[in-house]
Order: structure tokens, then C-alpha cells, then sequence
């Protein structure tokens, strides 16, 4: 077991936290892929396996800025992160029913979208005081995410901006070739709910015609954990 200096627990466990999140992504984009190899219509796995491949590159960008910044900075980030994080969940509700098929009317669909976003951010929600009845179709009005400002005092959006972000790593010569690779996957992976038509991030093309290589995003991911694994080793 590590053993911690106290004055860098905070952000060693916050950065330790993010690499299981990741690591636990990676596995449900393996067990995705497995099924996707089962069937002779892939497209449906694709959507979901972007994106997760997504988060786990905004996680990893996350996590390298959180490990050259210090304690407090690296609990407002987090906690602006996971804020942002579940707003966009609200706004993703029309991909999410979409995607999901003729197997579930909108009321059922817009249910379960509520329930699971209930059940895993419970703690980050608030209660929307202008929504004054629970209509079908209207669920997710029941909640809101946190106001951003109610955070930590002085934050600003732009604290989480990933191109923010990328810009202050590319001026670390250890840093600057890994989350530029990482940014760039990011940009394209942010493609999928927009469906390019020239194969740029488009989720209904085929995996043997789309414009990207899905394992050199994982290679990159790797280098990024390698060099999150340094950080903790250097400072136990």
C-alpha cells in the first residue's frame, strides 16, 4: 500500500479516484466491443463506446491538470467537473432518446433517464423550484444541477474549459505531447451525437469505415495513466 504525504492526500486520492473511473470505462468499452464482434450491425454499440472513450480522455486531461495544481484547486476543479458533468446529462436527454430505439415509448425512456440520474448524482442536485408539477415528458425538470457559482466562491466556467485546460499542460514539456494527442480525440470523439456525414466522429458509419483508429486513443490514455502512476509513486 502507498504510503501518502498528508500536505498531497487530497489531490493523490481525487487523482487515484479518476484513474479507477477511467479504468472502469476502458472495461465497459471492452465488453461493448466483445458484443458489438457478435452482431453484423455494429452501429448501435458505437455511439455509447465514443463516448465513454470520451469521458475517459476528459477524466485523464483532468486528472494531469489536478496533479500540477494544488490541494484546494484540485477539490474546486473536481467538484466543478462533476457539476458540469450531470448538467450535461440533462441536456443529452433527446441523444439518449434517440439512441435508444422503438423498444420504449418517450414517457418509459424519459423514467429510466431520471431514475439513473437520480440514483448516481443524487448529492449534486437541486431541487427546481420554478418547475411547480411533475409532468410527463418533464421528469428531469424535477431537478437541477448546482448552480456553478454556489460551488466555491470565485469560480468561473472557464476553470473547466478542456482547451483552457490543454493550453496550461502544452507549457510542460512532460505533459504537452500527451494531452494534445488526448485533446484531439477528445475533439473528435465530441463528433458522435452530430453524426458527420464524411466520417469525421460519425457514430453511423461502420467501424471499418469510420476515419480513426480506436486503439491509438486507448495508447494514449495509457501514457497518460503511466504518467499519473509517476506523479503517485514520486510523491508516496
Amino acid at each position: 500500500m502507498l504510503k501518502m504525504h498528508s500536505k498531497r492526500d487530497d489531490r493523490i486520492g481525487i487523482i487515484i479516484s479518476i484513474i479507477y473511473r477511467i479504468i472502469r470505462n476502458i472495461r465497459a468499452v471492452l465488453l461493448l466491443s466483445a458484443e458489438s464482434a457478435k452482431k453484423e450491425d455494429s452501429i448501435f454499440m458505437k455511439l455509447p463506446v465514443g463516448i465513454l472513450i470520451r469521458n475517459c480522455i476528459m477524466d485523464g486531461i483532468l486528472a494531469m491538470h489536478i496533479a500540477n495544481n494544488n490541494d484546494q484547486v484540485c477539490k474546486n476543479l473536481m467538484a466543478l467537473s462533476n457539476r458540469n458533468y450531470l448538467n450535461a446529462l440533462f441536456e443529452e436527454f433527446e441523444v439518449y432518446r434517440d439512441k435508444l430505439g422503438d423498444d420504449f415509448d418517450e414517457v418509459t425512456s424519459e423514467h429510466m433517464y431520471t431514475m439513473a440520474i437520480e440514483d448516481t448524482y443524487l448529492n449534486e442536485l437541486q431541487w427546481n423550484e420554478g418547475n411547480k408539477k411533475i409532468e410527463p415528458l418533464n421528469e428531469r425538470n424535477i431537478w437541477k444541477a448546482t448552480n456553478y457559482r454556489d460551488i466555491y466562491e470565485g469560480c468561473k466556467k472557464a476553470d473547466i474549459d478542456l482547451k483552457n485546460i490543454m493550453d496550461f499542460l502544452c507549457n510542460d514539456n512532460k505533459t504537452r505531447e500527451c494531452v494534445k494527442n488526448l485533446y484531439a480525440y477528445y475533439k473528435y470523439f465530441s463528433q458522435y451525437e452530430h453524426f458527420s456525414q464524411r466520417g469525421d466522429g460519425d457514430s453511423l458509419a461502420d467501424f471499418g469505415f469510420d476515419n480513426i483508429r480506436f486503439e491509438k486513443a486507448i495508447i494514449h490514455l495509457q501514457e497518460c495513466i503511466k504518467f499519473l502512476i509517476e506523479i503517485i509513486v514520486c510523491d508516496s
